[in-house]
């Protein structure tokens, strides 16, 4: 990909779509927006075991277990305008988890460089600059990725076998469903043990 000035870069030419993110791995992207202001764009991955991306959007919904730079940008007036699926998967079988999730790290820190989402100017050392076509001056946005994610540690068991890796998924399904019933309940049911009624 050869470097043209006059060219628009994706982000601002183009919208990113999804459909149907239960059962999905992926790398994502989001566009925030503030009126009269640039715009921020963030890169990340959901592989969340059980529900994939949709475990991770339902988070920036809720608010909790954001990025730094997301975190912050509501106080300073920005609000998501667009989540989008760059890549994604069907769900890995238990025993392919360890290495796929591997494959989504990789390609969530390609994304972060192809589009340039990061906050600052450097790429903190993986020599991974080459691969953004465009003159950084050019964007009309600001990352807000706070590093690569090739410097994040591994959450994998690549040592384990398939079956142990089936067995510690089953045990770990088994145990979030307990806590979401568990939940639905105290939803249901008042301070004292009583059911609610509005």
């Amino acid at each position: 990909m050869s470097y043209n000035p006059r060219k628009r870069h994706p982000c601002r030419s183009s919208k990113v779509f999804h459909q149907g993110l239960e059962n999905k791995w992926a790398v994502y992207l989001l566009v925030l927006e503030k009126p009269n202001c640039r715009s921020r764009i963030y890169v990340g991955s959901g592989t969340e075991q059980i529900r994939g991306v949709a475990y991770r959007f339902n988070q920036y919904n809720t608010q909790t277990g954001l990025p730094k730079f997301i975190k912050k940008s509501p106080d300073e007036g920005y609000t998501i305008q667009h989540k989008g699926l760059l890549c994604w998967s069907s769900l890995p079988q238990a025993a392919d988890v360890p290495i796929t999730r591997l494959v989504f790290v990789a390609l969530e820190a390609t994304f972060t460089h192809v589009f340039w989402a990061l906050r600052g100017q450097t790429d903190l050392g993986y020599s991974m600059t080459g691969m953004f076509a465009w003159a950084r001056d050019s964007l009309e946005y600001d990352g807000c990725c706070s590093h690569n994610s090739l410097s994040e540690t591994f959450a994998g068991d690549l040592g384990m076998s398939a079956e142990d890796l089936e067995a510690k998924m089953l045990e770990q399904t088994r145990k979030k469903l307990a806590y979401i019933k568990q939940w639905r309940q105290n939803k249901t049911n008042g301070p004292n043990g009583a059911a609610y009624k509005a």
